[in-house]
């Protein structure tokens, strides 16, 4: 006689903790890459300090409508958040600039945006930021 193979509760138990350890380790990593504190996190994603002290010290999983906060401000998806690796192939010399670029203030990337704008002229699409810079000042 086969059996099915049926998951425990225990089982079902591990695989939550290592979901919401996932999703803790993820955005810590995230933070590290961008040189962000947690009170910068908290500043950028509109989301009190407390509350990310709170996930991050009892490793909670945040609710999608924070989680998607949290994207927001990393300028990531959901699905690149949770992707395995790189979607595309990028070489060393992009990935140093994306490296770069998350590391910037908002008006420090509007300036790079311009300056590269005008450098591509008729050769490329604008770059335009406008509407992230309305919806920092609304904040």
């Amino acid at each position: 006689m086969i059996q099915k193979s049926t998951n425990t509760n225990q089982e079902k138990a591990f695989d939550r903790t290592m979901k919401e350890e996932f999703v803790m380790e993820r955005i810590l990593e995230l933070c590290k890459e961008r040189g962000w504190t947690k009170y910068r996190l908290s500043k950028e994603t509109g989301i009190p300090s407390s509350t990310i002290n709170n996930l991050i010290k009892r490793t909670n999983t945040p609710t999608i409508p924070t989680l998607i906060k949290i994207c927001n401000a990393f300028g990531i998806t959901m699905a690149q958040f949770f992707s395995d690796g790189e979607q595309v192939s990028l070489t060393v010399e992009q990935r140093e600039l994306l490296r770069c670029w998350n590391r910037m203030e908002l008006e420090e990337k509007c300036r790079t945006a311009a300056f590269i704008s005008g450098i591509l002229g008729d050769r490329g699409d604008s770059i335009c930021m406008e509407d992230k810079i309305e919806r920092k000042t609304m904040r």
